[in-house]
C-alpha cells in the first residue's frame, strides 16, 4: 500500500466527522433512506496548515465517484449498515465514501472505503473515538454495475448501542489550487450546504 492511499485514507476518515451536514428530521426509526438531487457536487478550498481559515465554497461539475442519489442506513439486532447509490462509480478514478457513527453513549466512530489507485476491491477501515483501528468483522462491498458501495459494521464495534446516529459523504482531492490550497470535491446525501459542524441523522434505534 503506498503512502499517498493511506495518506488519502487517514484523510477521509478525519473528513467523516468533518465534512457534514444541516440535519431536517428528529424521529427515531430502524433505517431511514434519503434521496440526493443530482449536479449537487461542492467544490471546497482551504489552507490545511491553518485551523481556524473559513474553506470557500463552489459548485462543481465532477460527478463519477463522487455524485449520490441516495443512502440508506440502518440498524439491526446486529449490524449497523451504510448504503450508498452513485450517479457514475468507476473502477479507473479514486473512491472515497467517509461515514460517521455516533452511539448513545456520546462515542463517534470513523469509517472510510478507498478504492482506485490500484486498489480496486477497495479498503475499509474503522477507528474508535480515540483513533484506535477496529478490528470487529467490519465489511463493504463495491458494485461497479449497480454504482452502489454497501457497508456492514457489526453492533459489537460500537458496544452494541441502543441507538446509532450517522452521517456519511463523498470526496475526492483535487490538484491544489495555484496557490498551493488544498481543494476538494464532496458530496453529503441530505445537506443543502456542507458545514465544518458535524451533524447526523435522527437517531436509530436497534430494529
Amino acid at each position: 500500500m503506498t503512502t499517498h492511499f493511506v495518506r488519502r485514507l487517514a484523510a477521509a476518515c478525519a473528513l467523516a466527522t468533518a465534512v457534514t451536514m444541516l440535519a431536517t428530521t428528529t424521529a427515531n426509526a430502524e433505517d431511514i433512506g434519503y434521496r440526493d438531487a443530482r449536479h449537487d457536487v461542492v467544490e471546497l478550498t482551504f489552507d490545511e496548515n491553518d485551523p481556524d481559515a473559513v474553506p470557500q465554497q463552489s459548485a462543481s461539475d465532477v460527478q463519477t465517484n463522487v455524485d449520490l442519489t441516495r443512502v440508506r442506513f440502518g440498524h439491526g439486532p446486529r449490524n449497523v449498515t451504510i448504503r450508498a447509490t452513485f450517479v457514475d462509480l468507476k473502477r479507473t478514478r479514486p473512491i472515497q465514501l467517509s461515514a460517521a457513527v455516533r452511539t448513545n453513549n456520546r462515542r463517534t466512530y470513523s469509517v472510510a472505503v478507498l478504492a482506485g489507485d490500484g486498489v480496486r476491491r477497495g479498503i475499509l477501515m474503522a477507528f474508535g473515538p480515540r483513533g484506535r483501528e477496529l478490528r470487529c468483522g467490519a465489511t463493504k462491498r463495491i458494485d461497479y454495475t449497480a454504482d452502489t458501495i454497501a457497508v456492514t459494521l457489526p453492533r459489537t464495534c460500537f458496544d452494541r448501542p441502543r441507538w446509532v446516529r450517522i452521517s456519511a459523504a463523498t470526496l475526492d482531492f483535487l490538484p491544489p489550487a495555484a496557490d498551493n490550497q488544498t481543494r476538494i470535491v464532496a458530496d453529503h446525501p441530505f445537506a443543502t450546504r456542507l458545514t465544518g459542524r458535524a451533524a447526523f441523522s435522527p437517531r436509530l434505534s436497534r430494529g
